[in-house]
């Protein structure tokens, strides 16, 4: 289907794709090198094989040209040629980039069907779950932007032993509008990152992306 959604943010670009297509479709449109082909290669599910070709794809699409994606020794990707920082998502059926020409991004999509409480009421703190309850119980669209928004914190910081919980921070208006911007904080013994967080909902998909402001 190519890309559903493409956006300019300032410094940053956001693009999404529908997964429609069957895998050589997908390989026609990614541009692998020989490289790239021996990773695919070497995947066994079909799911997984869609979404890495996808996000190749979706890349090409943004840049108007193959790009070379290389990972941190953390799990981070990055552009081999460093022109832009990059972030990626993908959950069933769609694959997510966010891109930018300074800042490190985050960005990490979710489909709203998705049932968050049981994850949600285990990294949220009380104040956080508190801004998600709605008629005696809790949103689950707002405990999906919550959880999207600390693992978009969390692609964004140096330290991947932070503490859900305890050291990210959302700070969410409520009620949400759509779209929305809003603020997180990431805590830690050297201070504090502060990150300008967006969300927005867009078919079946909760979207959330961001990137570093400042140090407290």
């Amino acid at each position: 289907m190519a890309i559903i959604y493409s956006e300019k943010y300032g410094n940053a670009r956001l693009g999404l794709w529908k997964i429609t297509e069957e895998e050589e479709e997908l390989l026609s449109l990614a541009g692998l090198s020989e490289t790239d082909f021996q990773t695919f290669a070497s995947f066994k599910a079909s799911q997984r094989r869609k979404e890495w070709l996808a996000i190749r794809a979706l890349l090409k699409q943004l840049l108007d040209k193959p790009a070379r994606i290389g990972y941190h020794q953390d799990g981070r990707p990055f552009l081999e040629d460093h022109s832009l920082n990059i972030s990626i998502s993908h959950t069933k059926g769609y694959a997510a980039v966010l891109l930018h020409e300074k800042e490190i991004p985050g960005i990490d999509i979710e489909l709203e069907s998705r049932s968050a409480e049981k994850v949600a009421t285990r990294i949220l703190n009380q104040e956080e779950l508190e801004a998600c309850r709605e008629d005696g119980g809790y949103s689950n669209k707002k405990l999906l932007i919550h959880w999207c928004s600390k693992e978009v914190v969390f692609k964004m910081v140096p330290d991947h032993s932070v503490s859900y919980l305890n050291q990210i921070r959302i700070s969410l208006n409520n009620p949400i509008s759509q779209p929305c911007s809003f603020s997180a904080d990431y805590l830690s013994e050297n201070g504090s990152l502060s990150f300008d967080m967006y969300y927005q909902s867009l078919n079946e998909l909760i979207l959330v992306w961001g990137w570093k402001t400042g140090v407290k």
